[in-house]
């Protein structure tokens, strides 16, 4: 019975990721899609958090470096939203450790360092959502 629970609640457990580069997100959507989760791609900011709005997530994943709007400024906007500012948020990031600490985002995100290691990504995403 307590399996049945906890698979019930991944299935309706809604992600929104965001991802400029077509081939990393089609991967991240289908791996997490076989993990049970409903999965919603965005190819920038605006979408994400256009999607955000309409589709209320558990959790958001977002690149850092995408064109139209960055992936900082996406999570300040998302902050800004009563709504989303519990979300909890994944950033994926090509960047190095020491520039993305530059940018000084205040939030305590988790940050996943290109190339995802797809273990680590489901990991984590499961660690989120089984609070």
């Amino acid at each position: 019975m307590e399996l049945i629970s906890i698979i019930d609640k991944i299935s309706f457990m809604r992600i929104i990721v965001a991802e400029d580069d077509d081939i990393n997100r089609e991967l991240i959507l289908e791996v997490l899609s076989d993990e049970g989760y409903e999965v919603i791609g965005a190819s920038d900011g605006i979408e994400l958090i256009k999607y955000a709005l309409e589709k209320k997530p558990d959790l958001i994943m977002t690149d850092i470096q995408m064109p139209n709007m960055s992936g900082d400024t996406t999570v300040s906007m998302i902050e800004s939203y009563n709504d989303l500012a519990s979300v909890p948020i994944i950033i994926m990031t090509g960047m190095s450790r020491q520039d993305f600490n530059k940018l000084g985002i205040s939030r305590d995100i988790k940050v996943l360092f290109k190339p995802l290691d797809l273990s680590e990504l489901k990991n984590l995403v499961k660690s989120y959502l089984s609070k």
